[in-house]
């Protein structure tokens, strides 16, 4: 095992620098531990330990001691939860954030995980089972980038048996995990009941898994180049959302579409029936709808579609205008009220008006809200519908509104009629752009 690690190690250029190792004290974590001691290798050993079971303290004073006793580097934290509504993704975030912290601290880029074979094809099965994107199936890689380090993991090839006889061999210490047997975890069923049917069916079980893994990496830089040309060519992202055309995302073959939506939302961690249920809703024939889904927002407006990256949020309005002076609205908007002669006209960002009449509203648009035109009134509704207005600008848009709660003016859509009767107006309300 240590030729095999040692080559690695060359292979990547990696046995001068600076590393970290994960380490829970458990058979996997232990052994590639051992292997890195072995090949006197610059290492810094980081421990969590989870407050989960009785021997945990154990276990930390035992990784402790191995430590200092041989003079590495040791990070150990003991995880406060929240909640254990879903433990193992709770427990995940705090570890990978720990992580971050060390090798920040350490100025270190490199972190060795001790995943093997069985975890490889647990990973891959339970991805399958799940419905997921080929990148995900295709498992764990030797190398993966995270934030600004790297998650190395040297014994993809080699099998949990393979593990367990060279600890026995070297007389390693480490300590058993009994929760990695209780059957209630998907992955500890898959470890029982699974691999060693598949195992006893096919000797060469981890080889085949591995060589599986290999090719589908392969197929999916390819389908990474396609996504790629497709995203710079058509896709327009911002910090908020990214948008597409649903006229163009439709012409696409649907497995594309899948793992379109699956890079794009790469950070949300769906699954395919989550990504299916995202098609169908791009694929509905309402002209605008909004969507809040999985704590993220879809929304379709005509032939474009926006997905933001958080749930979002309209800021409502409700500015009282009662007096001469400059009112800071939103972030978009200010509005200037100044003493000056004016009529009607066909600005709609502007408004004429009485001083003495003075007590008016800015807010939202409202169900039921009507304006004057002059074959009537129209409601709102149908004004943007007029207007092909999308999602985002019917429920940004701003109305003026007097004391009776007439609607004056819809800024920057239309004027009331009933603004042309008023006489002798001396105040000019004007919304302006902020810079």
């Amino acid at each position: 095992m240590e030729n095999q690690v040692l080559s690695f190690l060359k292979e990547n250029n990696l046995i001068d620098k600076k590393l970290a190792i994960a380490v829970s004290t458990g058979v996997d974590s232990m052994v590639l531990l051992s292997v890195l001691v072995k090949l006197n290798l610059d290492i810094t050993v980081i421990h969590l330990n989870h407050q989960k079971r009785l021997e945990s303290l154990e276990e930390e004073a035992f990784i402790r001691d191995y430590c200092k006793g041989r003079s590495i580097p040791c990070f150990i934290k003991k995880l406060e939860f929240e909640s254990t509504k879903n433990f193992q993704a709770e427990a995940r975030k705090l570890r990978y954030e720990f992580y971050l912290e060390v090798m920040h601290k350490a100025n270190i880029k490199y972190l060795f995980l001790a995943h093997h074979a069985d975890d490889q094809i647990e990973t891959m099965l339970m991805r399958i089972l799940r419905g997921a994107s080929i990148d995900a199936v295709s498992g764990m890689k030797e190398f993966t980038p995270f934030k600004d380090i790297y998650l190395v993991r040297c014994l993809l090839k080699h099998s949990k048996e393979e593990i367990i006889k060279y600890a026995l061999k070297e007389k390693i210490k480490y300590f058993e995990d009994k929760t990695n047997t209780e059957e209630f975890y998907e992955r500890n069923r898959i470890r029982k009941n699974i691999i060693p049917n598949l195992v006893k069916e096919n000797p060469k079980t981890y080889e085949k898994f591995f060589e599986f893994s290999k090719s589908l990496s392969f197929l999916n830089k390819l389908l990474e180049t396609k996504i790629n040309e497709f995203v710079l060519e058509n896709v327009i992202k911002t910090k908020e959302y990214f948008s597409f055309k649903i006229s163009v995302f439709n012409n696409l073959e649907f497995e594309f579409k899948q793992e379109l939506l699956f890079s794009l939302l790469k950070e949300k961690d769906l699954s395919k029936q989550n990504i299916n249920e995202i098609i169908k809703v791009l694929n509905t024939k309402k002209a605008n709808l909004k969507i809040d889904y999985l704590g993220f927002t879809i929304l379709k407006e005509y032939d474009k579609v926006y997905i933001f990256n958080e749930i979002l949020v309209i800021n409502k309005v409700n500015l009282k205008i009662n007096e001469l002076k400059n009112y800071d609205l939103n972030e978009k908007y200010e509005v200037l009220v100044t003493k000056k002669n004016c009529d009607f006209d066909g600005n709609l960002f502007n408004l004429c008006y009485n001083i003495d009449s003075l007590d008016l509203m800015v807010r939202n648009k409202d169900i039921g809200d009507r304006i004057s035109t002059k074959s009537g009134t129209k409601t709102l509704k149908k004004l943007f519908i007029d207007l092909k207005l999308g999602y985002l600008e019917r429920e940004n848009a701003l109305v003026v509104v007097d004391n009776t709660n007439e609607v004056l003016l819809v800024v920057g859509y239309q004027k009331s009629s009933n603004l042309k009767n008023l006489k002798q107006c001396n105040c000019l309300i004007e919304f302006k752009e902020k810079k």
